[in-house]
């Protein structure tokens, strides 16, 4: 069993082979836990003391278990089975701190699911026309992971996925339709962002803001810099802003709808005849939010761009 790359952490599955392979000691899990039930914490309720406490049981066992080595896996394996031996405590600290919050991202994503509404601009909608399966799956699997880490592999996963299915779709029909099969467009990661509204939404997480924060206060050694950050930073203003909008659901009835009703493959042959046999194509009249959306998603299907992009 081996760890995926070095963007990816350990499972606790993952976890648990690990420690056991790099040690003599048949017993190491049985004395990890008899190490973290034995700790004494500094307090029961107070999060900073017990984020504290937590980082240095983390630290002691490494120095008790495993000496000196210098091991990342070794930390992070650690670091997963600690966290997923005190979740049952940790979980009921965190939710309870953001009970209001989970609540209200809660049933207002109950909501606009069942409404098939968007709380999005009127040029945010062309790539939310994609359903990003995959994507909504992965993120909808946040609650069942205990460890931080866990969890942020599943928001990078997330995020990796949406980029994939996003250029899947976009490949697909510029292959068919278009004679630049060969330009893989290059997505910028401010066209990401009502994207991820949108799976953040349609993955009806239970508890959305208790996941970051959880992974925010004990995962703080993996976020400070780099795409990790990056990621789990976008997906607490996607939460903020959700929290933003609509306050009491009144206005969910002046949404977007979501434009299911684009057609990808409609709007490139248009464009490719446009080119070829300009003669055929009648004047356009007053454009429709329809066509601002379609003129919208021809010039980011076309947009290459190399800055702020991971």
């Amino acid at each position: 069993m081996e760890f995926c790359d070095d963007h990816t952490f350990p499972t606790f599955s993952q976890a648990k082979y690990y420690l056991e392979s790099n040690t003599k000691n048949q017993n190491i899990l049985n004395d990890i836990e008899d190490f973290v039930f034995n700790w004494k914490f500094q307090s029961q309720y107070d999060l900073s003391l017990i984020i504290e406490d937590v980082n240095n049981m983390i630290y002691g066992i490494k120095d008790e278990f495993f000496g000196n080595r210098n091991d990342n896996k070794i930390f992070e394996s650690i670091h997963c089975v600690v966290h997923n031996k005190l979740w049952d405590i940790l979980k009921s600290i965190i939710r309870a701190n953001y009970a209001t919050d989970d609540q209200k991202l809660y049933e207002k994503g109950k909501i606009l699911c069942k409404s098939k509404t968007l709380p999005l601009e009127s040029d945010e909608t062309s790539y939310c026309s994609i359903p990003y399966t995959a994507a909504i799956v992965e993120l909808s699997m946040l609650d069942s992971y205990n460890s931080p880490l866990e969890k942020l592999n599943c928001l990078c996963t997330t995020y990796d996925i949406i980029f994939a299915e996003l250029k899947s779709a976009l490949v697909t029909v510029i292959s068919k339709y278009s004679e630049k099969e060969l330009e893989i467009p290059i997505i910028d990661n401010k066209d990401i962002a009502p994207i991820m509204s949108l799976v953040f939404i349609k993955s009806k997480l239970r508890y959305p803001v208790s996941n970051l924060m959880y992974i925010k206060f004990f995962g703080q050694n993996w976020i400070k810099d780099g795409n990790k950050g990056y990621i789990l930073k976008t997906f607490e203003q996607v939460t903020e802003q959700c929290l933003k909008e609509d306050q009491q659901y009144s206005s969910l009835k002046n949404g977007i709808t979501e434009p299911s009703d684009i057609d990808y493959c409609d709007i490139i042959k248009k464009m490719t005849l446009a080119e070829t046999e300009p003669h055929k194509i009648e004047s356009p009249g007053k454009p429709s939010l329809q066509d601002e959306n379609r003129k919208r998603l021809l010039n980011l299907i076309f947009r290459s761009t190399t800055s702020n992009n991971l």
